[in-house]
């Protein structure tokens, strides 16, 4: 092999030099590149300069990419963040073995100031903290949509209110009026920022003005007290906070817990109880790209940020840009204060991802499965398949092998299991949305469908198992030509999905399923997802997929884009050369910690070809924008198959003497 890679160093020259405004190289005179690709020798030139220049590059950074102190603990409890005096002190996250989270602002091992704590999947509360309890304003997030703004006293409720009720008269008190001295005087003056700053008075009858000439036009609904709920009618006061929406517990020292109350329950019951309509839609995480600038605001104000709101006015941040506030627009605003900028963005990207998963909710109902005419035309009835064995299992249900008799082909079939209907409905059709519209050589062959009893989808059936289970049951070992062609139909099916606006968000070795001669069929699409809009290039649900092959950015919580699958192919493509199960001795906790937060990667054998070491390199990038895209890799991974073809072929004739 040193020979075929040797032979192909002029291709790989001239195309990182064509790719250098993605992968980071300089021009390289042609004829010194004699060592550029090398088998088992050392570091090449290309990859020194890489190297050099992605260095750089990282340094330079982007916001919240620097590594994290990380500290795993045997209880499977995790923290990643800011550490001084032995304590925790600054921004850091905390991760519970019971899945619960706090991000946010620490002193001395506790709570203080502003942070997110998550419990369970229902509840998430946004706001002050003081000596490890709630003291001050938070936001209260139901994954109905629904939001709370409320406030707290050592750690009591002392009240609580759907978002938007009274907002208006709240808001104008932030700006008290001023005497007829301070009217007359000049109105506007800029800042260093270049804010138009104005004073509390003038700006408080522009706003009132505003707010009354938005509710003349029907541009807003007030909020209808007839459709308060007779929940949040009920005096609140003085409720002790572990018997209401967020049970906490006091962390003491560094292993101690965050405790899941069972009251949290309560208001998650109440919600639920009653439709969504029942509540002012303004209220709903789903409308807040339709919010004016002065909700936008008070959504500030109820975080704790009052000082911000006016920031905010002057610079007429409403709904529709909210999805564009990032680190710098925030400091051109006049916000300079670090922890208050993670703070915000924080909040923002909590409300993104909420209304996503309300939007999504509703697109899909049992009903929609039952109209949808296209659907019905792949409908296969359940009667035409007769099921032999089952071949695998998972959350979502069971695979099985079948008969399709009418067909006389042999079929796998994904039985989804029987649980509530309108999650089901809405998984299913995630799925199916994705299958039916994709054809390509490298991914499963969908069908057809089954409608009852049970959500099943139908496709072909791969025979020879999933790449995970030939590294890792079968203890088989790839040949380099294996390898390479493998990486490269994973490759090319990957760019097709992309070419065509999916993600797949759950790329990994137990997905990538293996015909005859090693042929590559990409399969399981129950994560994935469709970029059809600028909105909706990111999946911001938080974090997907299986975590070992899990980008560090996905792992954070942030958005999905192509790029994370580009990591997750690397994380593949390093388990084919190693033959080990990546962060097999980290638990979710600890890799959430310690990959997403920390930046750990995994270890890179020496003595692989210095191209692949790249690519692998290239391919987990702490900047997400310097990594390579799939048509890149297909070509690399194209050539480097080819050349090892005709390595194999020369050798067949040089035995035979010809």
């Amino acid at each position: 092999m040193r020979r075929v890679f040797g032979f192909f160093q002029a291709y790989f020259n001239g195309f990182f030099d064509l790719m250098k405004d993605d992968f980071g190289t300089n021009e390289i005179n042609h004829n010194n590149f004699n060592n550029a690709i090398n088998w088992v020798g050392n570091k090449t030139i290309l990859e020194t300069e890489i190297e050099e220049l992605e260095e750089e590059k990282e340094e330079e950074g982007e916001e919240g990419s620097p590594n994290e102190n990380v500290f795993l603990y045997s209880n499977c409890d995790a923290y990643a963040g800011e550490f001084q005096m032995s304590k925790r002190n600054g921004w850091g996250v905390y991760l519970k073995y019971t899945g619960q989270k706090f991000e946010g602002l620490w002193k001395d091992n506790v709570r203080n100031g502003f942070g997110m704590q998550t419990i369970g999947n229902s509840i998430k509360f946004v706001g002050q903290f003081k000596n490890n309890e709630c003291d001050g304003q938070g936001i209260i997030f139901h994954q109905s949509g629904l939001m709370y703004s409320s406030n707290w006293s050592k750690g009591e409720l002392v009240n609580r209110k759907l978002l938007f009720e009274n907002w208006k008269d709240e808001l104008l008190e932030l700006f008290p009026e001023n005497s007829k001295e301070e009217v007359n005087e000049k109105s506007a003056q800029v800042t260093s920022n270049n804010i138009v700053d104005e004073s509390n008075g003038i700006l408080r009858k522009k706003i009132k003005d505003e707010l009354e000439n938005l509710q003349n036009k029907s541009n807003f609904r007030p909020y209808n007290l007839e459709e308060k709920s007779e929940v949040t009618a009920k005096s609140v006061n003085n409720v002790n906070f572990t018997e209401n929406i967020i049970g906490e517990g006091r962390i003491q020292t560094i292993s101690s817990k965050i405790n899941n109350y069972n009251a949290i329950k309560t208001l998650s019951n109440e919600i639920e109880s009653k439709t969504l309509s029942f509540y002012n839609t303004d209220n709903s995480a789903e409308c807040c790209l339709s919010w004016n600038m002065y909700q936008v605001a008070y959504f500030i104000k109820c975080i704790g940020l009052s000082k911000y709101v006016k920031n905010f006015i002057l610079n007429e941040i409403d709904g529709c840009t909210l999805p564009y506030i990032g680190f710098e627009e925030l400091k051109e605003m006049g916000i300079t204060e670090i922890t208050h900028i993670k703070y915000i963005r924080m909040s923002l990207s909590l409300l993104l991802k909420l209304r996503l998963k309300c939007i999504r909710k509703q697109t899909f109902t049992p009903q929609k499965l039952i109209d949808d005419e296209y659907l019905k035309s792949f409908e296969i009835p359940a009667n035409e398949l007769n099921l032999k064995c089952r071949i695998g299992e998972g959350g979502y249900g069971k695979v099985y092998k079948a008969i399709w008799t009418t067909r006389g082909i042999t079929v796998a079939v994904k039985a989804f299991r029987r649980r509530d209907k309108h999650a089901l409905a809405r998984e299913f059709y995630s799925e199916l949305s994705i299958i039916s519209r994709i054809r390509h050589p490298n991914v499963t062959l969908f069908l057809g469908v089954v409608m009852s009893p049970l959500y099943c989808l139908v496709t072909e059936l791969v025979p020879n198992g999933s790449l995970f289970d030939l590294l890792h049951t079968k203890n088989s070992y790839l040949t380099s030509t294996q390898l390479l062609k493998i990486s490269r139909d994973i490759c090319c099916g990957m760019a097709y999905l992309h070419e065509n606006g999916v993600l797949h968000c759950d790329l990994k070795s137990s997905n990538i399923l293996l015909s005859g001669n090693f042929n590559v069929k990409i399969g399981d699409f129950g994560l994935s997802t469709l970029m059809e809009s600028p909105l909706e290039t990111r999946k911001m649900l938080g974090c997907i997929g299986t975590h070992h092959w899990m980008a560090p950015e996905i792992l954070r919580g942030e958005g999905f884009t192509k790029y994370a699958d580009v990591y997750s192919f690397g994380i593949i493509l390093w388990e084919m050369i190693t033959k080990k199960i990546p962060h097999e001795d980290l638990n979710i906790n600890h890799i959430v910690a310690s990959v997403g937060y920390g930046h750990k990667e995994l270890i890179i054998p020496e003595n692989i070809p210095s191209t692949i070491k790249t690519v692998i390199k290239k391919t987990w990038s702490r900047n997400v924008r310097n990594r390579p895209n799939f048509k890149q890799l297909t070509n690399i991974f194209d050539q480097l198959y080819q050349s090892s073809i005709l390595d194999i072929e020369e050798n067949l004739l040089a035995f035979f003497g010809q």
